[in-house]
Parts: C-alpha cells; structure tokens; sequence
C-alpha cells in the first residue's frame, strides 16, 4: 500500500512531537459497516504514531468496542481520540475526509 505521508510530512511530524514529554495515546474507532474513509484514517494514524515512541495506536471497532467508545463519547466512525498516557484528558476528533468535518469533545 502506497504511504499517505511523504518525507517531508514525516519530518515535520517528527519535530513537531519532538518535545513530547509524556506519552500520547491516540485511539482509533473504525467500523466494518459503512466507513467509507476508516481504512485512510487508520493507515493515516499508523504512519503518524510510527513517527515517535511516545506515540502509541490502539484501534477500535465502533460496535464490537461499545463500552470503549461510550467511554471517550464517540458515535461515529471514524474517530480519532488523542489521550494522554499520565492524565485523565482526551480530546475526541470525529471527522470525514469528504468535506473534512471535525467535531471536538475535549474531555477532563
């Protein structure tokens, strides 16, 4: 599979994480039903979090994850949330590449 992000992204990506100091978590909530862009949200998320150590993936399903998804308030896929590994704080990205919409739900 062809990479979505090309050096010169990844570069930039790695000096912008370049002073993380505490370890991120970024979930991921796809669906195998009608998710049109989880497989470009997902290989997305997969190269970002490989640009960092402190950076950490863990992938969802929106319906077998119920009790996860509730969790961070998600009710769409696909969803992004970014925590962090040492706080109680989220911040909940549900978006569409279509048109590219966000919805934020920062959580404490």
């Amino acid at each position: 599979m062809e990479k979505l992000l090309n050096e010169q992204v990844v570069g930039q990506i790695k000096q912008a994480f370049a002073d993380l100091v505490n370890p991120v978590q970024i979930l991921f909530f796809g669906s195998k039903e009608n998710c049109e862009y989880c497989n470009e949200t997902q290989q997305l998320l997969s190269e970002i979090s490989a640009t960092d150590e402190k950076v950490s993936l863990s992938q969802y399903d929106l319906n077998d994850d119920a009790a996860i998804a509730a969790q961070y308030k998600v009710d769409k896929a696909p969803a992004i949330v970014v925590a962090s590994k040492t706080a109680s704080r989220s911040l909940t990205l549900a978006s569409s590449f279509r048109g590219f919409r966000l919805d934020m739900n920062l959580a404490r």
